[in-house]
C-alpha cells in the first residue's frame, strides 16, 4: 500500500521533523550507520534533560552496545522491533529502565530509525493511576474487599 492510500488526508507531505513533533511519545530519529541522533522531539529532550540532536544515541543509554546492534538489525529486518535492554542516562539522576520501540525509514541519506523511548517508571505511574481510578469508580462494595 502506498503512502497516498494509507494517508488520504494529505499527510504524505509531512517532513520527518513534523512527524516527530506529532508523535505522542518521546522519540528520536537515529542514523544507524553513525549512531547520531538526527532529530528529537521535545518530549525526548525533556525525558533526557538536554538537547539531543547530534549526540550519540548510545551515550544517552546505559547497556551493552551489542544489544543496540541487535535492536537496529531487528528494526531494519522486521520493520518494527522493541527492547528493554537499556536504561536511560539523565543528568543528575540514576539510570532508569526504558523500552525502545523502533521503525525504519529509507531516506535520501540512507536508512533512519524512528525510535520511541518509553520510561518504564512513567508507564508504571500511569498504570497505578489507572488502577486507582478503576478502584475509585468501582464503589464502596469493591473497596471493602
Amino acid at each position: 500500500m502506498d503512502a497516498a492510500t494509507r494517508y488520504p488526508s494529505g499527510m504524505t507531505d509531512l517532513t520527518p521533523d513534523s512527524i516527530l513533533d506529532l508523535w505522542p511519545w518521546p522519540a528520536v530519529i537515529v542514523d544507524p550507520r553513525t549512531d547520531r541522533i538526527a532529530a528529537a522531539n521535545g518530549d525526548a529532550e525533556r525525558l533526557f534533560g538536554r538537547a539531543l540532536a547530534g549526540e550519540s544515541f548510545l551515550s544517552c543509554l546505559e547497556g551493552d552496545p551489542g544489544e543496540m546492534v541487535v535492536f537496529a538489525d531487528g528494526v531494519q529486518h522486521f520493520g518494527r522491533y522493541w527492547t528493554r535492554a537499556f536504561r536511560l542516562c539523565r543528568p543528575g539522576r540514576d539510570p532508569a529502565p526504558c523500552e525502545l520501540a523502533g521503525t525504519c525509514q529509507d531516506g535520501p541519506d540512507g536508512p533512519r530509525l524512528l525510535i520511541a523511548v518509553l520510561s518504564l517508571e512513567e508507564m508504571q505511574a500511569r498504570q497505578d493511576l489507572t488502577e486507582a481510578g478503576n478502584l475509585h469508580r468501582s464503589g464502596l462494595l469493591e473497596w471493602k474487599r
